[in-house]
């Protein structure tokens, strides 16, 4: 649905029922602004994780071996 045919759809709303549409419209952007803060939150995690096993000499086979030796412990 493009903008303008929600603009024209809005537009056709009676007067008394603009407040609650207003409620709604609040409500969308709410939690469109959640998601999007913590998709946000969620890539500069995982920045600041890969910078953190950079800075502590960690490589990516350091962290197959103990994803294998956790899966290992989980078996027994």
């Amino acid at each position: 649905m493009s903008y303008d045919s929600v603009m024209e759809q809005v537009k056709s709303v009676p007067a008394e029922y603009l407040e609650e549409v207003s409620n709604y419209i609040a409500y969308i952007l709410y939690r469109y602004k959640r998601q999007n803060s913590k998709i946000e939150e969620f890539n500069e995690l995982c920045v600041e994780s890969q910078e953190w096993t950079k800075s502590v000499g960690l490589t990516e086979s350091d962290i197959q071996s103990v994803k294998k030796e956790i899966r290992a412990e989980k078996k027994h």
